[in-house]
C-alpha cells in the first residue's frame, strides 16, 4: 500500500522524499510501477481516501507541483493522521488493515525524530530570485570550513540517499569547482562553477550550473553571520537568469535536498568537525 499511495501523489509531490519517508526504497517504488494496477480492498480504500484528498487539496492551494513544499506534506500527512485517528485505529484493531502499513507507525517515526532544530526559511524576493536561511549550532568559522574544505562538503552536500565526488576544488577568486552526486540508481548529476569571492568566515559566491542544462548559470553567495551563543546566521541567495530557470529549481526539490544536507552539516558539526 505504500507503493499505491506514492503513485497516486507522485504528480503533486517528490518520488525520492516520500519512498524516505515511507521507508521503501525508489528501485521498489519502480519495480511495482511497472506491474499491472493492483485491486484495493475495501479497508485500503477508507483509509487512503481522506488522506489523498487532504493533499490534493493542498497541492492546489500551493500551485502544484512546482511549489509544494516538503514540510508541508509532513504537516498534512500528521494533520490528517490525527483528525482520522479512531477510524484507522479500529480497522486495525479488526484486523482490516493488513494490506496498509500502519499510518500511525510512519506518523510516530517522523515524531520522534522531531524537526530540525533550526528550519530552513525559504522567501523568493522576486521572479529571479531565491532568498534561504538556516542557523546552526556552531561559530562562523567552523560553519564556512564546512563548505570550503572538500572533504567535509562531501560528507553533507545534499540529500542523505546521495554520495558526493568532489572532482575540482580551487577556493580562490576565479579557481574552479565540479561536483558529481550519485543518486541511489546510480544516475550520476554533475554540477559545475567558479568561485567569484572567498572571504574567510564571512562571504562566498560562486556560478552554479548543472551540467545536464548547460548554460543555465545562477549566482550564489552565502554570508556567515554570528549569532548569540557561538551560533552561525547562513544566508544563501540565489540569483537566476530568468523566472524560468528559478522555478525550475524549485520543482527539482532543490529544498528538500537543501533541508536534509543541512541537517547532515548539523551532524557532522555535532562531530567537531
Amino acid at each position: 500500500m505504500k507503493f499505491v499511495f506514492i503513485d497516486k501523489e507522485k504528480a503533486f509531490f517528490p518520488i525520492a522524499p516520500m519512498c524516505r519517508l515511507l521507508g521503501v526504497t525508489r528501485q521498489g517504488y519502480y519495480s511495482y510501477a511497472k506491474r499491472p494496477p493492483p485491486d484495493r480492498r475495501p479497508a485500503d480504500v477508507a483509509l487512503l481516501g481522506p488522506l489523498e484528498g487532504s493533499l490534493q487539496a493542498l497541492a492546489q492551494r500551493l500551485g502544484a507541483p512546482a511549489r509544494v513544499r516538503h514540510q508541508a506534506w509532513l504537516e498534512h500527512i500528521r494533520a490528517t493522521y490525527a483528525k482520522h485517528r479512531e477510524e484507522w485505529g479500529e480497522l486495525a484493531r479488526q484486523g482490516q488493515m493488513s494490506q496498509f502499513d500502519k499510518l500511525a507507525k510512519l506518523v510516530g517515526e517522523v515524531g520522534a525524530r522531531g524537526e530540525p532544530n533550526h528550519p530552513v526559511t525559504l522567501t523568493l524576493p522576486s521572479e529571479q530570485e531565491i532568498l534561504i536561511s538556516r542557523v546552526f549550532d556552531a561559530p562562523p568559522e567552523r560553519v564556512f570550513r564546512a563548505h570550503v574544505d572538500p572533504k567535509a562538503l562531501a560528507d553533507w552536500w545534499g540529500p542523505r540517499e546521495y554520495v558526493n565526488t568532489v572532482d575540482r576544488w580551487e577556493p580562490r577568486k576565479g579557481g574552479a569547482w565540479r561536483i558529481a552526486q550519485r543518486a541511489p540508481d546510480s544516475t550520476e548529476h554533475p554540477f559545475r562553477g567558479v568561485f567569484q569571492e572567498v572571504v574567510p568566515s564571512k562571504r562566498l559566491t560562486w556560478t552554479f550550473e548543472y551540467e545536464r542544462l548547460p548554460g543555465h548559470v545562477l549566482t550564489e553567495t552565502m554570508r556567515f553571520e554570528p549569532e548569540p551563543g557561538g551560533r552561525t546566521k547562513l544566508t544563501v541567495h540565489a540569483v537566476f537568469p530568468s523566472q524560468e530557470d528559478r522555478d525550475g529549481m524549485l520543482a527539482s526539490g532543490m529544498e528538500w535536498g537543501m533541508r536534509e544536507g543541512y541537517e547532515r552539516l548539523d551532524d557532522l558539526l555535532d562531530r567537531g568537525a
